[in-house]
């Protein structure tokens, strides 16, 4: 069948000589890899650009039960980046955000509140201009609430680390107070914390996720975080 669903992409790799298969996150099938074609030519009909991670599309492709990859027939921009691939430190989190979210989503688990925070998610690090240094940690904080795993502050955290048997990184009851009043905090909003702290409550919150749902793994990106933060 034919499907029409708003996608943010997550990676992108060559496939033979002219196109991608691109792994998105769709609000109707969440998470699909899709076949682009005539994107590596002379006069491609997609552009590479808009395949870069954390892009907001507008997809139609064609979708069968059963098969690992579906074909797209267009795909056009839903919001364009005025940011994210040309800083650094942004594109820094889109790799580990695009990490995470392949890691947490699957095919047939559309949910369309979670697809909405995450589209929000994407126009506020674009737009971010005071909070980036702890972005990923207040997003991974609201992203448990959407996910319907959010402690309810750091004692019930450290709480849930223990009865997994997860030994959490030493916290201090100034950094407690620390991290209940950052995540009170909107993404992108102004917070003091230094770099150590920041990491701190990085590892802090992947350590929760990892209690929760037990298939995150490692990552990648977080040396490239680590040094772009430092």
């Amino acid at each position: 069948m034919t499907v029409k669903s708003p996608a943010i992409v997550l990676n992108a790799v060559k496939y033979r000589e002219t196109s991608l298969i691109v792994r998105v996150v769709t609000e109707e099938l969440g998470q699909l890899s899709l076949l682009v074609n005539s994107v590596r030519t002379k006069k491609p009909r997609f552009s590479p650009s808009l395949f870069q991670p954390l892009s907001l599309l507008d997809v139609v492709f064609y979708y069968k039960e059963g098969r690992d990859i579906h074909r797209v027939s267009e795909a056009k921009n839903r919001y364009v980046f005025s940011e994210i691939p040309f800083d650094i430190k942004k594109s820094s989190l889109a790799m580990f955000l695009t990490e995470l979210l392949a890691k947490l989503t699957r095919e047939g688990g559309a949910n369309s509140d979670l697809f909405e925070f995450l589209s929000q998610a994407i126009y506020s690090l674009d737009n971010c201009t005071k909070g980036l240094g702890h972005f990923h940690v207040s997003f991974l904080y609201q992203l448990a609430t959407q996910l319907g795993i959010q402690p309810q502050g750091i004692e019930e955290l450290l709480s849930e680390l223990k009865n997994a048997q997860i030994l959490p990184p030493p916290l201090s009851p100034n950094d407690k107070a620390l991290f209940d009043a950052l995540v009170e905090k909107e993404l992108g909003e102004a917070f003091p914390m230094d770099a150590s702290l920041r990491q701190t409550f990085l590892t802090l919150m992947l350590k929760y996720f990892q209690s929760q749902l037990q298939s995150l793994g490692t990552f990648r990106s977080l040396e490239v975080l680590r040094e772009v933060f430092h």
